[in-house]
């Protein structure tokens, strides 16, 4: 292969224009159009492939018509071509040319549509949503799928939360719950993430598995961002064998392969809806 990609013609010339490729799609297969080939810097023997999709991408999808299996038929495909008009017509270069091992990697932002569940039930990501319930307790969760969970090797995930109706800087939370006499303070809040895989819920080994739920605004002395982002490496999850299950089934108990709980940990009474009681009471009798 060395001497192969170390001809007179430049490897960086040749493959400007001398490959096609595709995904499967709904309707066939979907030309792209800004992938670009390189032959990698240090392993000299290996090309590669990278591209783009924009969000108005019509989406890969299986399509059982074009896959050349039958067992290909469930997951999205990737089709790679040699260019019949290509300024130098590739074939003599890579005829002689044995593929050894192929690696996909895939980053994803915005994601979108996910299914979302709490303890109540499904929610809707379209409006403000009470994330961990009306009544957050430790305990309370919130569930995130999504089929591109399902179907790829996660290594990291990052998720983004926009928050609705925050105490206005330069007011926080400590300012928010001072009459509580709890000690609550912008750093009290602390969620657990994990990931479904094998039939449980499971924490990221050897890392960070506690994250706050809220972010200070440290370009004031008080204040909290309207934006959290929790950033964590997930564990190895087993790959999916056989048909991705239903999106629809996602639970405390069970969910599709990748799916994402967010688990109130701290403080133990949770947003102290419950304490409220008893603090209103106390406040009334002493005020009496």
């Amino acid at each position: 292969a060395e001497s192969i990609l170390d001809l007179q013609v430049k490897i960086e010339s040749l493959l400007a224009d001398a490959l096609l490729d595709y995904l499967s799609g709904e309707k066939g297969w979907l030309p792209i159009a800004n992938a670009s080939f390189r032959r990698h810097p240090v392993v000299g023997t290996t090309m590669e492939i990278e591209f783009t999709m924009k969000p108005t991408d019509p989406p890969a999808l299986p399509n059982p018509a074009i896959a050349p299996a039958a067992d290909a038929g469930q997951w999205p495909l990737f089709k790679l071509a040699l260019n019949p008009n290509a300024r130098v017509y590739a074939y003599p270069f890579f005829k002689d040319l044995e593929i050894e091992t192929i690696e996909l990697r895939a980053s994803v932002r915005g994601l979108q549509k996910l299914q979302l569940r709490n303890e109540l039930g499904p929610l809707d990501a379209a409006q403000p949503f009470p994330v961990f319930g009306p009544v957050p307790t430790q305990g309370s969760y919130l569930l995130l799928g999504h089929r591109e969970l399902v179907v790829k090797n996660v290594n990291h995930a990052t998720l983004v939360m926009t928050w609705f109706n925050l105490p206005k800087p330069p007011a926080d939370l400590a300012s928010y719950y001072a009459g509580y006499g709890l000690g609550i303070n912008d750093d009290s809040f602390k969620v657990r993430l994990s990931m479904f895989s094998d039939g449980k819920w499971t924490i990221p080994a050897g890392g960070q598995d506690l994250f706050p739920l809220f972010a200070r605004d440290y370009d004031l002395s008080s204040g909290l961002l309207p934006t959290t982002v929790i950033a964590s490496d997930v564990p190895e999850i087993p790959p999916q064998t056989g048909q991705p299950p239903n999106p629809q089934l996602l639970s405390e108990t069970e969910g599709p392969r990748g799916s994402i709980r967010l688990e109130l940990v701290e403080p133990v009474f949770g947003f102290a809806h419950q304490a409220f009681p008893a603090i209103m009471a106390e406040a009334a009798t002493n005020n009496a």
